[in-house]
């Protein structure tokens, strides 16, 4: 029962730091967060099958075990990673790095004293790895919706000209 409280902490406490963040910021960066809120889905399936970590302890027996995680620090904390970084690659990388080495090399091992998680067939390493690939392709990702973002813009604007004409 006590996991339980500490997976719905887990879930809701990021999401307090919204407030916090500019407006502007959380309809710029939600949607990538989102999008890869599901693409992680996706990746926690894959690693239930090869078996890359088990998950001990669920909120419902018909939640998977990531859930939280990806509700909360994931989504949340991609959200501050992006706002904080994006634009600056540099400074986005030792973030991420900062952040997914803490998670790797100090989370889990709490998550494993409480029985909620442990790698199996996967190294703190390869877990290391995986997360930072994850950074770079939440990065490109949004980088990609600037662009389309800006290429609409671009053409909303000059449709408008041409109606001057």
């Amino acid at each position: 029962m006590k996991t339980k409280w500490y997976l719905l902490g887990l879930t809701i406490i990021p999401w307090i730091s919204i407030p916090f963040m500019d407006k502007h910021s959380i309809k710029r960066f939600l949607p990538v967060s989102i999008l890869m809120g599901i693409l992680l889905i996706g990746e926690s399936l894959v690693a239930r099958k090869k078996v890359w970590w088990w998950i001990y302890k669920k909120p419902h027996p018909k939640i998977m075990g990531e859930t939280p995680l990806i509700l909360g620090p994931y989504i949340v904390g991609s959200m501050w990673m992006l706002r904080f970084g994006f634009g600056n690659i540099l400074r986005y990388s030792i973030l991420n790095l900062f952040v997914h080495f803490i998670f790797v090399y100090v989370l889990m091992d709490w998550f494993k004293s409480i029985g909620y998680w442990s790698l199996v067939r996967l190294k703190k390493y390869q877990l290391l790895l995986l997360f930072i690939i994850e950074a770079i392709i939440l990065y490109v990702t949004q980088l990609i919706f600037e662009l389309i973002k800006k290429s609409n813009l671009n053409h909303s604007h000059q449709n408008v000209d041409k109606s001057k004409l």
